[in-house]
């Protein structure tokens, strides 16, 4: 039974008890979780600026999914590295060490989820936590190594996001949202290295990894929340025009950002200059393009309309559960 299965599942359960308990005079109405705080622990995808910048078109707007997310409860959220509670943090692994540019400053997402609970961790936090882009980038650019040998990697990264989960659970933690991979074969990237097909090995891993994240968690109750961004990512692609997404110059896909930077790409380590969301701004753009209409800002990261929109869809799924 996959995990998004066990928890529709369980959630048609608790409605059917509600619904029992109403019947027979004893129900009441629950009051929704409106937390304190929100922590976040991640990669790129989740980075509210730990080093300045985001890896979006930096606005100065609301333009990271979780920061969206963050407001929909009336709460903000700011980087760990200005004293806010965003651990995430670009090009990080999992667990693996160095990034994926090769920088092993910045904290894995294992030692961000560390770090929070030497911290002290609050009953009244919601915790979001993600991972695993820059893993599944790591073991694509790795051409030294086998298929096989990718894809158990990428499988392991996956297991450890799942212990990273079962730790904030085990320490106390009653609401956490767990944040899959969106599919990175509708990445510009994925098309420019060959690998923009449903088949592809890129989508294979993407796969693999949120299958591997899900089944160690399936009995974790109802303390935790999966969000399939794979699903909500290729709704995105697939039907651009129902959520005000046009394009840019070469395609709905092809990057808006023009802004390169040869140490934190992203995708991976390399000499040369890369398209970078990290250093674009709304100078460094396609010209005569609306960023407020594009898909992707740079060659994996989303531009800020998707980053929302998926807040949006996030914060609606917790709403429901917690």
């Amino acid at each position: 039974m996959t995990f998004p299965r066990l928890r529709s599942l369980l959630l048609c359960a608790a409605v059917a008890a509600s619904a029992v308990l109403a019947s027979c005079g004893g129900g009441s109405v629950v009051e929704p979780f409106n937390p304190t705080r929100i922590v976040s622990f991640g990669d790129a995808f989740s980075d509210v600026g730990q080093s300045g910048n985001r890896y979006t078109v930096n606005d100065g707007l609301v333009n990271v999914w979780v920061q969206q997310f963050t407001a929909r409860y009336g709460l903000s959220l700011t980087a760990q590295s200005a004293a806010g509670t965003g651990y995430a943090q670009g090009n990080v692994r999992v667990k693996a060490k160095p990034d994926v540019t090769g920088n092993s400053t910045r904290l894995s997402i294992e030692e961000q989820v560390s770090a929070y609970l030497t911290s002290g961790l609050r009953k009244t936090d919601l915790l979001v936590i993600n991972g695993g882009i820059s893993d599944i980038i790591a073991e694509t650019v790795n051409t030294s190594q086998s298929q096989a040998q990718r894809l158990a990697n990428v499988q392991q990264a996956g297991r450890d996001l799942a212990t990273q989960v079962a730790r904030l659970l085990d320490a106390g933690a009653r609401y956490v949202v767990l944040v899959g991979v969106y599919d990175l074969r509708i990445t510009p990237w994925a098309v420019s290295i060959g690998q923009g097909g449903a088949n592809s090995e890129l989508s294979s891993l993407s796969l693999r990894f949120n299958e591997a994240t899900q089944l160690p968690l399936v009995d974790r109750g109802r303390s935790l929340l999966y969000i399939d961004s794979a699903n909500y990512f290729n709704l995105l692609f697939n039907q651009p025009g129902s959520f005000g997404i046009n394009g840019t110059q070469g395609g709905p896909y092809t990057p808006v950002c023009t802004a390169t930077a040869s140490g934190d790409s992203g995708i991976g380590i390399s000499a040369s200059a890369h398209v970078s969301s990290r250093v674009c701004t709304t100078g460094t753009l396609v010209p005569g393009i609306d960023y407020n209409t594009t898909l992707f800002a740079d060659p994996v990261y989303p531009a800020p309309r998707a980053h929302r929109l998926f807040g949006d869809f996030a914060y609606e799924r917790a709403r429901s559960i917690f």
